[in-house]
């Protein structure tokens, strides 16, 4: 049987690794939250699950188990509810310098996930900085480290109050409230799904490549996946612009992964299906 960490285990990303991984019956998970930024529905119809063992602390101090593989899902959340961002950057280097240790210790493989294109000059570094420091680590450790680098993730277990673009346009339209964006700009998102297909290949198959960019091949503006979610919810949400400025992705990284990635659509309308079910019914 596998055992597996997930961090961040009943947040956006993390609950959605979790209830991927659960669903194989050799596959034996320890899932770590705070709730700091999470949501404990996320992972509430996992706790009788007698291969889903939780535990609801900060990622500071030693854990007493080994594993055989490590989902590091902290630096992924919504980066709108940072409310200092100097003891942010601080706890994510100190919580992946323990991943890493904690890795290393237990010979396990490591899938560590960093986001990409923040338009925030000071994230961007950290996670140029964490991929350095992982790559680096790895290297002088003999550890097998994947970097999964995303740009946006489009899919279920988003909380009401997820002030990222695609959630936050969903309840808009389902509000019928008007949506004024400041800029346009550029995302690349994949589905829950295709970062599930990726981490199944990873697992089950040799891949000599370390960092893999899980984004869209082709870039669709923020205001064209709103225009997609106001047909698709039949809203009479208004999409307000303050100014026309189209801001491009930065140094937009070419999408290398092993995999063959989803369209979009069939996310957009699965979230908002989940966004009526969970919060509209």
């Amino acid at each position: 049987m596998d055992r597996i960490l997930i961090t961040g285990t009943a947040g956006f990303l993390g609950s959605n690794i979790t209830n991927h991984l659960i669903k194989n019956d050799r596959n034996l998970i320890f899932g770590i939250d705070d709730f700091s930024s999470s949501d404990f529905s996320n992972i509430s119809n996992l706790l009788k699950n007698e291969r889903f063992n939780f535990i609801e602390k900060k990622l500071d101090t030693g854990l007493n188990f080994s594993v055989d593989y490590v989902f590091h899902t902290l630096g992924c959340g919504d980066i709108s509810k940072i409310s200092n961002l100097y003891e942010y950057v601080n706890s994510q280097i100190l919580n992946l310098n323990l991943i890493l240790d904690y890795s290393k210790k237990c010979g396990a493989k490591l899938f560590l996930f960093l986001k990409i294109n923040q338009n925030n000059e000071i994230l961007t570094k950290l996670n140029e900085i964490s991929e350095l420091l992982a790559l680096e680590f790895s290297k002088e450790n003999n550890l097998d480290c994947k970097i999964l680098k995303i740009n946006e993730i489009i899919g279920v277990n988003f909380l009401k109050n997820d002030l990222r673009p695609i959630p936050s346009s969903i309840f808009a339209c389902l509000n019928n409230s008007d949506i004024n964006l400041a800029n346009d700009y550029y995302l690349a998102p994949v589905s829950t799904l295709d970062v599930s297909n990726l981490i199944d290949y990873l697992m089950n198959n040799y891949c000599e490549e370390n960092v893999f960019n899980l984004v869209s091949k082709y870039p669709i503006l923020l205001s064209q996946i709103i225009r997609k979610i106001i047909s698709y919810t039949n809203s009479k949400s208004n999409l307000n612009f303050d100014n026309f400025e189209i801001i491009n992705i930065k140094n937009n990284p070419q999408n290398n992964t092993p995999i063959e990635l989803t369209e979009i659509d069939n996310s957009i309308q699965e979230a908002i299906e989940y966004a009526k079910i969970k919060y509209f019914i």
